[in-house]
């Protein structure tokens, strides 16, 4: 069952004990939890070790206080569930729909769901999944899991493009400046996967700089590209490198590394998105921007120009 599915076909289960009863020699299978809540009422979590989940529906349930110990998830429903204060050790998922899933106070690798998407026809579940693992991450202070969920999602967005495009939902002038951001933002920063400054990839380390050469300077990357080094550095900085080390492998001076720590600690991470950027005053009249707005939106081939796209060439003021 792909991950994008939305139906399974089993047996109602009406409370905690009755699901316990239907327990079978390595778990359960093909069965829908129908109860609000599945895990402990009390401070002790529910442990549940080494069992199989097969086609079973936990849809809208707040699955709360269980530690899940090298389980397994397949075919099963997560839709509009949540996750709360669980720990999942050694865990797999493949092909569950996760979709609005929500995830807190949980020890959640990133990683249980390397099987999960196929990345064709579940994009948007995928890009979802791991936007909530990375929220988790970030709150509950687990950078490595938050880098490797920020470094998932990054790429289930770029396969979510490709989707767009195959499906010509977006125009190729547009997909092609989209993708080329998503270039960028993977050379500069692995999406932003390595949590270890030795561990760096081969993009990260094309960028790196002896003392003898020439600092890299940010003003020549795109503004995706210097949030995504923000970011990036702070989140090392917080699993334990130092701060000299962190920026010397990235090529910046060093006062880069304070600016980044000092906006992290103003406003958190947050503070490290990168802000509207206001430009030079426009050239384009007020009252002609409306006219010009709507014309964009037609076809240059319908006002007899020879090219299908605009250009700034074909609208100067």
């Amino acid at each position: 069952m792909p991950a994008n599915s939305f139906k399974i076909d089993g047996e109602p289960v009406h409370s905690m004990e009755e699901f316990e009863r239907q327990e079978g020699q390595t778990g359960w299978s093909h069965l829908l939890y129908m109860p609000d809540i599945f895990g402990g009422n009390g401070r002790t979590p529910v442990v549940i070790e080494g069992k199989k989940f097969a086609s079973v529906s936990f849809k809208d349930t707040e699955i709360r206080r269980v530690r899940f110990l090298r389980c397994r998830f397949e075919g099963c429903l997560f839709i509009g569930a949540s996750f709360v204060d669980c720990e999942f050790t050694d865990c797999e998922f493949v092909d569950t729909n996760t979709a609005k899933l929500r995830v807190e106070r949980c020890l959640l690798d990133p990683m249980c769901f390397k099987q999960n998407f196929d990345l064709v026809n579940d994009t948007n579940i995928a890009i979802d999944l791991y936007h909530a693992v990375y929220r988790n991450a970030t709150e509950e202070h687990q950078p490595e899991h938050a880098l490797e969920s920020l470094y998932r999602m990054k790429h289930a967005e770029n396969a979510h493009l490709d989707s767009q495009r195959k499906r010509k939902v977006i125009s190729a002038g547009t997909y092609a400046t989209r993708k080329a951001s998503h270039l960028v933002y993977d050379f500069v920063s692995g999406y932003g996967l390595t949590t270890s400054a030795k561990d760096y990839p081969t993009q990260i380390n094309k960028m790196c700089y002896s003392d003898a050469m020439k600092k890299t300077d940010g003003r020549s990357l795109p503004h995706s590209a210097r949030e995504a080094i923000r970011r990036h550095a702070v989140a090392q900085v917080l699993s334990g490198e130092s701060p000299e080390k962190v920026i010397k492998a990235l090529g910046f001076h060093r006062s880069c590394i304070d600016d980044c720590l000092s906006r992290y600690e103003r406003g958190g991470e947050q503070a490290l998105s990168t802000g509207k950027i206001t430009g030079r005053p426009r050239k384009c009249p007020d009252e002609y921007a409306d006219r010009l707005r709507e014309r964009v939106k037609t076809n240059p081939l319908q006002l007899d120009f020879h090219d299908a796209l605009w250009t700034r060439s074909m609208i100067q003021i």
